[in-house]
């Protein structure tokens, strides 16, 4: 198994094993940062269908996001990783010229977050929606 940080940057990679032997059922989820985190217009996205709280980085929100295959290899051979999403209904705000007050679906279509770099947190919540925990 690979090593697990919990949220105070702790291991729990234990605490993690014992999580998934103990149900049939894991509550696992992804995490993603679109764009630099220190960035406020970064994106904090998750494929839960709830808004998720991870303690270093804060809330996750809700929305469709899928991605691309990442093969299993031996070596140090880059791949490209393909991810779409779109932001939840509340976040399509009316239109606006001002980027500093664009809505993320108005970033989107003017292509600001292509190319931006991207994190993603694979998370074992044994209660839904705290992945610091």
């Amino acid at each position: 198994m690979r090593t697990t940080i919990g949220g105070d940057g702790s291991d729990t990679t234990l605490a993690t094993q014992a999580y998934l032997n103990s149900t049939d059922h894991p509550v696992m989820r992804d995490l993603y940062i679109i764009g630099p985190p220190e960035d406020p217009k970064a994106l904090y996205l998750t494929n839960h269908e709830a808004p998720v709280v991870y303690t270093p980085y804060g809330t996750f929100q809700p929305a469709v996001v899928s991605r691309g295959k990442v093969e299993a290899k031996v070596g140090l051979a880059a791949q490209a990783l393909a991810i779409t999403w779109s932001p939840g209904a509340s976040a399509q705000a009316s239109q606006t010229a001002n980027t500093s007050t664009a809505s993320p679906y108005q970033l989107a279509r003017q292509h600001f977050y292509d190319n931006w770099p991207v994190l993603i947190l694979r998370c074992f919540m044994p209660t839904p929606g705290d992945a610091t925990s």
